[in-house]
């Protein structure tokens, strides 16, 4: 999701109210339904019971649970549209060695109480049954499901605007909302699904093969794509290297990208030596001192000293661990999910941050 995302509309939306207890930032909801979509994949549907689940299309929730004894918390971008089902959804993709997805595809059941932290995330856009646009959404894998979201809920609204999903996977059983999907271009005379696959026995493919930049600038062009189109992408992260690179070459604007990754960024091996620094967090009124190493993460070293902090995606995306710097300087190279308007202001992510001077105080949202 990597390089930019300038869909910052809804940031003032789901900013954490000034001392708010920690205990408000959790929800306990029911499973109600778990419906398998593909060979390795399902949708939970969750009943919020007395809670209100808020969100937008693209957002994303983020799970909390315990499997084998280590607590873990994982995001999953919803596929409902709050729009149109009356319960909130995510997709689960089986993952190899995957801690939470395996645990998720094998163990949960119908009924089952779980904890889930409130939706958030900038994966989205200003919907309006008066635009008429041209939108793009390129995906791969589970990659489609905040797509999906969004393709019902703009579906619905936007009549005027033309729809395109360009959707690679290995092979059609492992295609998620396959026939949704397929209804969908039944349906709506707007939506145009272009289907690449790897492996293709069966001839349901419009392109066979990994996606390349030759390959997709190809699509692009016989789409008869505007040069004022906007892009969705999301998927993993060599399929998302090639959309990129095609759309650089295309010379799309940024600002008519916003991208979504559910690989988190590898931090590059380096031979510069570690310093200790002092950290003061100013968290829903009480202050944490730590001594922080100046090479990891703020919030690796907060969590590790037992401070209840904010997080989701520990990836540099979803905001949830935003704080602002009143003092000292964190690096922000890695915060692909804050705005510039934000970054002039002094917000940073925790989960990327990390220490560049000898004294760092940052108060949290």
């Amino acid at each position: 999701m990597q390089l930019n995302r300038e869909s910052t509309m809804v940031f003032s939306l789901f900013r954490k109210k000034e001392n708010k207890k920690t205990e408000e930032k959790y929800l306990k909801v029911r499973i109600k339904e778990i419906i398998k979509v593909a060979s390795d994949a399902v949708n939970v549907v969750f009943d919020p019971l007395e809670n209100e689940v808020n969100y937008r299309p693209g957002q994303f929730l983020t799970i909390i649970d315990e499997v084998k004894g280590v607590k873990l918390r994982r995001a999953y971008s919803l596929c409902s549209s709050p729009y149109l089902d009356k319960y909130p959804a995510i997709t689960v993709k089986r993952v190899e060695k995957g801690q939470m997805s395996n645990h998720i595809n094998d163990r949960y059941k119908e009924g089952q109480m779980i904890r889930i932290m409130e939706p958030m995330g900038i994966f989205t856009t200003d919907f309006s049954a008066e635009n008429s646009r041209q939108i793009v959404l390129i995906g791969g894998g589970s990659g489609i499901t905040p797509l999906y979201s969004l393709i019902k809920s703009l579906l619905h609204i936007e009549s005027k605007s033309q729809i395109i999903l360009i959707y690679g996977n290995k092979s059609m059983d492992h295609v998620i909302f396959k026939d949704d999907l397929n209804l969908l271009k039944d349906q709506y005379h707007n939506f145009n699904w272009i289907n690449i696959l790897e492996e293709d026995p069966d001839s349901h493919a419009d392109h066979i093969g990994r996606p390349t930049v030759d390959m997709l600038t190809f699509i692009l062009k016989g789409l008869a794509v505007s040069d004022k189109a906007e892009y969705f992408i999301c998927g993993p992260k060599p399929m998302m290297e090639v959309v990129q690179t095609t759309l650089e070459i295309s010379k799309v604007p940024k600002s008519q990208i916003s991208i979504e990754s559910f690989s988190a960024k590898q931090t590059a091996s380096t031979d510069i030596v570690s310093e200790k620094v002092s950290v003061s967090i100013l968290l829903e009124g009480t202050t944490h001192e730590l001594k922080a190493d100046s090479q990891k993460p703020i919030l690796e070293q907060a969590l590790m000293s037992d401070i209840d902090m904010p997080y989701s995606c520990k990836s540099g995306f979803c905001t949830a661990c935003r704080g602002k710097v009143t003092e000292g300087q964190v690096s922000i190279e890695d915060a692909q999910g804050l705005s510039d308007d934000e970054i002039a202001e002094g917000y940073v992510l925790l989960c990327v941050g990390k220490a560049l001077s000898s004294v760092v105080k940052i108060e949290m949202d």
